[in-house]
């Protein structure tokens, strides 16, 4: 650590990175807590942090999920429509 100029850190910081970059590879919170040994949701919670590139490709996941619902609604002739021909 102290080649590395690194301060402040502890060794259960190591917990959080393990959790976060699991959250963030779109491990589910269930699967995270088993791996992390904890018995509380809650407990594993602590240890996930949300990160700018986990929320940019949540926000992806929602748009690409809305686009395929349009584009859904666009293939189905509602009974209004029919009738209005």
């Amino acid at each position: 650590m102290r080649e590395a100029g690194s301060t402040n850190f502890i060794f259960h910081d190591l917990r959080h990175t393990f959790g976060t970059r699991l959250a963030d590879a779109g491990v589910d919170v269930a699967k995270i807590q088993e791996l992390m040994g904890h018995a509380s949701v809650v407990t594993t919670m602590r240890y996930i942090h949300a990160t700018d590139e986990g929320k940019r490709r949540a926000i992806t996941v929602l748009s690409e999920y809305r686009q395929r619902k349009q584009n859904l609604r666009h293939k189905f002739v509602t009974n209004e429509k029919r009738q209005a021909l």
